[in-house]
């Protein structure tokens, strides 16, 4: 008689996505908004990879970490029906055939299967659970003699969302300074895009959703703030307000930032063009040779150079510490082989430590 197999917590849990929880609290730190949801979304995730056919199909054991009305949206409708424990054997009427008997069989082991694989699947989930949260926070759902052994991945999820799933002014507050984080180059734009997106959507859970000309807003002072985008932003601020839609400022800006980068490659290929014809011209130095001391006038003693002590004010990877501040290994426009954009005066990342020195011209 062949048995389906039966898969094991363990098992389950080595196949997530997501093995391990961001932590929702510590002793210290009791459970907030944003790492409940954190949480949530992981755990989201996870049941959805574990297949079922007891929903739509789809979204695998869903059901496990959302709340039925939740599933149903997420389903279009259909309803998540859990798979009960059947007999114990399988049971054949009276005068069965080997053909009937076989079947009945196999339907017998599909549906403990099915069964063990359910529990086993919600099982990995609220161990996970228990792994990103001290037992402390979850005390009022232990049971006397069972401890937690018993409670579902929902029912924990259930009691933390309704116990520390407000969120309060002071993380509204935090939000916002995470929304308004300045954006550097070279780190790319959809960065800043989705630092946006996170906050929108904290705000809207906590009933503060910004406004789209608000959000634009705070985008186009991060992005005029790194002063490399002059241009981009008066042809942004010259569009009809029609046209300042959140979907055309990502498309706007993230084609800007494309060509800002094409154009610093092209830049530093065609400083390494001219400097090899340079190369190929350059003549050996021409000797003068100095005209004889006065006999009647003692020689003056040579002049010494005196040290520069003006503050460095810049850095480049590629020339070294400099005093034009608007030279800096992002916007250096001759870039050396290797150039790094993202070395400063305090993490070279290897490149040149000289005092940059601009040529003197006779």
């Amino acid at each position: 008689m062949q048995k389906s197999s039966t898969l094991t917590a363990a098992a389950i849990t080595a196949s997530f996505p997501h093995p391990i929880l961001h932590p929702i609290a510590t002793i210290t730190s009791p459970p907030t908004y944003a790492t409940i949801r954190a949480a949530q979304t992981q755990l989201n995730a996870n049941a959805t990879t574990v297949p079922s056919y007891a929903g739509d199909g789809i979204h695998g054991h869903l059901a496990l970490t959302l709340k039925t009305a939740d599933y149903k949206i997420k389903s279009k409708g259909v309803d998540f029906i859990a798979p009960l424990l059947g007999p114990i054997q399988p049971i054949h009427p009276a005068g069965a055939t080997a053909a009937q008997i076989s079947e009945i069989n196999r339907k017998f082991y599909d549906d403990q299967a099915t069964f063990r694989t359910y529990q086993e699947t919600d099982k990995a989930l609220r161990n996970q659970i228990l792994l990103a949260i001290p037992e402390d926070y979850l005390r009022d759902l232990a049971d006397a003699d069972l401890g937690l052994g018993s409670v579902s991945c929902l029912k924990i999820l259930t009691h933390l969302w309704d116990t520390w799933g407000t969120i309060t002014q002071i993380e509204l507050d935090a939000n916002y300074l995470r929304m308004a984080t300045p954006w550097n180059p070279p780190t790319p734009i959809d960065k800043l895009f989705t630092q946006l997106d996170d906050g929108i959507r904290f705000a809207t859970a906590g009933n503060d959703k910004p406004s789209d000309p608000t959000v634009i807003r705070l985008g186009y002072n991060l992005i005029h703030q790194t002063g490399l985008f002059e241009i981009p932003c008066r042809d942004w601020r010259n569009k009809p307000e029609a046209d300042k839609t959140r979907a055309k400022f990502n498309l706007h800006f993230r084609a800007a930032d494309q060509d800002r980068r094409l154009t610093t490659t092209a830049g530093s290929a065609g400083y390494h063009a001219a400097n090899a014809v340079k190369e190929k011209k350059k003549q050996p130095p021409r000797t003068i040779t100095p005209p004889p001391p006065d006999a009647a006038k003692p020689a003056a003693p040579p002049a010494v150079p005196r040290p520069d002590t003006r503050p460095q004010t810049s850095y480049c990877w590629s020339h070294g510490f400099l005093k034009n501040p608007k030279h800096n290994s992002l916007t250096c426009l001759y870039k050396a082989e290797g150039h790094c954009d993202a070395a400063t005066a305090t993490n070279t990342l290897g490149g040149s430590t000289v005092v940059f020195t601009p040529r003197q011209f006779p």
